[in-house]
């Protein structure tokens, strides 16, 4: 018999803000599926959830697999290229414009509706993003909008102040987001970023109707319909959307199953049409895909100490490491030796065929290396060993520091979180095994703890992962530049400062020379130090084609997917 769940509630209860998953149903028997008619076979799909939904409302949730569900109801101002990763097109908005890249006009497409008909206005945009930043509500991801004029002083409020109110009436005046009319939205930034745009595509910054509680009705491609069974949600098309003809699917239906070797099993059986799988699972199934997840783990130097500002000392320690032993220990199975900063799966770096392919290490053939580390010093001495270091250049570079230092033996405390006790041993082991003369003290610390001693600069070298909150490389390069609140480093270049500057008031081939030479920069001079990138596994059937998977916010789009060889009904 398989897992048993709670009872579920009525479906009223996840409209409102809760449901949880309940009875497993019984999939379809073998003899029941092979005697089906083929031509009363619906175009859907059956997808697994592997948490149990409590509420489907972005400014309440931040957990990725329900903002997948939220994805494919809702859609912001622009979307994803299905066949050009890193480029966006229009959506709710057909399109925008700017003079400086400070101040954008965004006109809604006329017509853009709602799954019950009525239009989307810009109006419903700026309720939307602003019930995400309302200090009241503490959305998560609210954060998304802090590029926006007055977007983190309001969000920053404490709700607790006496004068909240009145304080939090004033600053949300501020907050630089306007509908001027039904069609037109104005959105200023404090800093110039052409690419901003591209921003708008994550699912938590959707519109948002005031007649009705969030979810009742949808925007994007397909509309709660209720539930199909227990411990399931069923989407389906949504009738008013825009562009409804590119829309091949009925219905999804997402199937509560936090057990993943039971949803595996539900898989192999043909019930499901996609699971997700944890790294030890990936490793036993064939046609598995991976894609290196929007974030980054490494080492961060506290360049403020005399003895950690000589680079030679840095760029020891950096190209003495074996990345690809440190992602095998430390990151869990398939996890990739990172070779930049920058994740492989952002901007492009991963192209729509890649997506599909098995992780180089499970025994596929799609490169993990990304765009973002060519012509790096890095990049250069591991071209023969990627990720497996350097020891002579190591070596030879080590010695040089001691002797600038005018010390024999140099010991360094590597601050971590208790989590990140392996990372930490692995990484103890590869430097003093490698470099004669180096000591690593390792001292964990609760996570908070951490994050204080970061602050106040009480480390020598701290364990930190970087976690991308679009798909743009400059979000996670800028917290390098000399006034940014995340640069933990303490390093100063100007040629940096001057590098993110350039990259962000810049468009296409220009952004991106000055972004790939910001981290050509920044790997040499290693005032940080990449080690792996975690990578996500799921297995899709073959029956399921179309699907575009995405690195951030709503991960499957089911836009363009179908079920081979069955039409849709509508």
């Amino acid at each position: 018999m398989l897992r048993r769940h709670r009872h579920w509630l009525a479906w009223l209860a996840l409209l409102l803000g809760g449901c949880v998953a309940a009875a497993q149903p019984e999939p379809p028997s073998p003899t029941a599926v092979a005697t089906a008619p083929a031509a009363a076979e619906p175009a859907e799909v059956r997808l697994h959830l592997p948490v149990e939904p409590a509420t489907l409302d972005p400014a309440e949730t931040a957990d990725a697999a329900l903002l997948d569900v939220i994805g494919n109801l809702t859609e912001g101002l622009a979307a994803p290229v299905a066949a050009a990763p890193g480029e966006i097109a229009g959506a709710a908005a057909e399109r925008w414009e700017s003079a400086d890249g400070r101040q954008f006009i965004f006109h809604l497409r006329p017509e853009a509706r709602w799954s019950d008909g009525r239009p989307v206005t810009a109006h419903d945009f700026v309720r939307g993003w602003l019930h995400l930043l309302d200090p009241a509500v503490g959305a998560a991801n609210a954060y998304l909008l802090y590029d926006i004029v007055g977007a983190e002083a309001w969000n920053a409020l404490d709700p607790t102040l006496p004068d909240f109110a009145e304080q939090s009436a004033r600053l949300r005046a501020e907050v630089q987001v306007v509908a001027l009319d039904d069609r037109r939205l104005q959105v200023t930034l404090q800093a110039p970023n052409p690419e901003w745009p591209g921003y708008t595509v994550h699912p938590a910054l959707a519109p948002r109707r005031a007649d009705v509680p969030f979810g009742t009705v949808s925007n994007g491609p397909f509309r709660l319909a209720g539930s199909s069974g227990p411990g399931e949600i069923r989407l389906e098309r949504n009738p008013h959307y825009w562009d409804r003809e590119a829309v091949c699917l009925d219905a999804v239906t997402y199937h509560v199953e936090p057990d993943a070797q039971a949803a595996l099993r539900l898989f192999e059986m043909g019930y499901l049409h996609l699971v997700m799988l944890p790294p030890e699972l990936a490793e036993q199934v064939p046609a598995a895909r991976s894609m290196a997840q929007p974030s980054t783990m490494g080492l961060v130097f506290n360049t403020a100490q005399p003895r950690l500002a000589n680079p030679d000392l840095r760029r020891a320690l950096s190209l003495a490491l074996n990345r690809t032993r440190v992602a095998a220990e430390a990151g869990g199975a398939g996890a990739s030796a990172a070779l930049g900063l920058v994740p492989p799966s952002l901007a492009g770096g991963w192209s729509a065929g890649e997506g599909g392919q098995a992780h180089p290490q499970s025994g596929g053939a799609a490169p993990l290396g990304g765009l973002w580390t060519e012509g790096s010093l890095l990049s250069d001495l591991l071209s023969d060993d990627p990720a497996g270091g350097d020891l002579d250049e190591a070596r030879r570079l080590w010695a040089r520091a001691r002797a600038a230092l005018g010390v024999d033996r140099v010991t360094l405390r590597l601050l971590h979180a208790s989590e990140a006790a392996t990372v930490a041993r692995a990484v103890q082991r590869e430097l003093e095994s490698a470099l004669d003369g180096l000591t690593i003290e390792l001292h964990a610390v609760p996570f908070a703890q951490r994050l204080e001693r970061v602050r106040f600069g009480q480390f020598d070298l701290v364990l930190q992962g970087w976690l991308a909150d679009h798909d743009d490389p400059l979000a996670m390069l800028t917290q390098f530049t000399t006034a940014h609140p995340a640069n933990g480093a303490r390093w100063v270049s100007g040629e940096y400062d001057a590098l993110i500057r350039q990259a962000a008031g810049a468009t296409g081939d220009a952004r991106r020379s000055a972004l790939a030479a910001a981290e050509r920069l920044l790997l040499d001079e290693a005032p940080v130090v990449p080690l792996y990138h975690p990578v996500r596994h799921w297995a899709v059937s073959p029956d399921l084609e179309g699907l575009v998977y995405r690195p951030l916010g709503g991960r499957f789009d089911l836009k363009h997917a179908w079920r081979k060889g069955i039409a849709p009904a509508g």
